[in-house]
């Protein structure tokens, strides 16, 4: 595909070898810490319109671009999403993501910007063409830190909620549930990805 460089394949015999592991309960949109939430774009969740997610960069510095690297072959791996990095400032994906100053006291935010393309109802409910946003603003103290939130806020363009609560089996041990900076997803959410993708 031209302008695009492929992130990372995912072996058929690792797919097969987990298969029977998910059969057997597969989770659905909307249950626990997963699914679309519903309200206005730019406040809302949203789950991707396929396991195929591509993604381009707008303006972001080689640390975070390493950190969402990072983040997604260390952390979305074991999961049946497959990566599609587009050339700089492409609009045609499923996640823009850009890094500046928001001054907001977040680490970034994902939203479903005016231009985005919504389809489907909640939970499923999908937008093409999000934008993932970090705050570069915000006090990140090193590249472990900035793959831990490139983890979570990428987490959020497929339809993961924040893990903290008791729904969680693991709280404060997943990407999903920053400011601790942990590393990575947690089984429960690997799960509820494969599961719906």
């Amino acid at each position: 595909m031209m302008g695009t460089r492929r992130v990372r394949v995912r072996a058929l015999a690792s797919a097969a070898a987990g298969l029977g592991a998910f059969a057997a309960a597969m989770p659905t949109a909307g249950a626990s810490n997963f699914g679309s939430t519903g309200g206005p774009r730019n406040e809302s969740l949203f789950v991707a319109n396929n396991k195929w997610h591509s993604f381009s960069f707008h303006g972001v510095g080689a640390d975070w671009r390493q950190g969402l690297t990072d983040a997604i072959y260390y952390s979305y791996e074991p999961t049946d999403l497959i990566m599609s990095q587009y050339a700089d400032g492409s609009n045609n994906v499923d996640v823009r993501v850009w890094a500046g100053s928001i001054g907001a006291g977040y680490y970034g935010r994902v939203l479903c910007p005016d231009d985005g393309i919504v389809t489907g109802a909640d939970p499923t409910e999908t937008c093409y063409g999000q934008w993932l946003k970090i705050d570069t603003s915000a006090s990140v103290p090193n590249q472990d830190a900035r793959k831990s939130v490139m983890c979570h806020e990428f987490g959020h363009t497929v339809g993961l909620r924040h893990s903290q609560g008791s729904s969680h089996p693991a709280p404060g041990q997943s990407c999903m549930s920053v400011p601790n900076f942990p590393l990575a997803l947690q089984q429960h959410d690997i799960d509820h990805v494969n599961g719906y993708y």
